[in-house]
C-alpha cells in the first residue's frame, strides 16, 4: 500500500508544483486538503498530513521549491525551468529553421524566448 501511494503521489508532482508556481505560497495543510480532494477515491486519497509533508519535504531536497517559515514557495528560477525554456525554444528553431529561412521567424523565436525567460524569472 505505502509503494501505491508513494506512486501516487509522485504523479501528483507537476500539480503541486503548479499550485505552488500559480499562488506563489502555500502551506501543508492546503496541499493535503487539495491532494485529499483530489485522490479520494484512492488509497492515496488517505493520507495524512506528515504524510504529504513527508512527501513535500522530498520535493524541497530535489530543489523543485523551497520552505521557510512554514510555507513552501516557488523559487525566483529553477533549473527545471529553464531546461524547459531551453527545450521549448530548441524545438521551435528546429521546426521553423528546416522549414522557413526568413528572418522574421528568428525575430519571433528571439521574442518568444525573451517573453519566456522574463515568465521563468518572475
Amino acid at each position: 500500500i505505502e509503494q501505491v501511494r508513494e506512486e501516487e503521489l509522485e504523479s501528483f508532482t507537476n500539480f503541486v508544483m503548479g499550485h505552488i508556481n500559480q499562488s506563489g505560497q502555500t502551506t501543508v495543510d492546503r496541499i493535503h486538503k487539495l491532494l485529499s480532494m483530489l485522490l479520494s477515491d484512492s488509497v492515496a486519497g488517505q493520507l495524512t498530513q506528515e504524510e504529504v509533508k513527508t512527501f513535500l519535504d522530498k520535493k524541497v531536497k530535489q530543489k523543485l521549491f523551497s520552505y521557510t517559515g512554514g510555507v513552501y514557495k516557488k523559487h525566483k528560477i529553477t533549473l527545471r525551468g529553464l531546461v524547459s525554456v531551453f527545450l521549448f525554444v530548441k524545438f521551435f528553431v528546429k521546426f521553423f529553421v528546416k522549414r522557413l529561412h526568413n528572418i522574421l521567424i528568428y525575430c519571433l523565436l528571439i521574442f518568444i524566448y525573451s517573453f519566456l525567460l522574463l515568465y521563468v524569472y518572475k
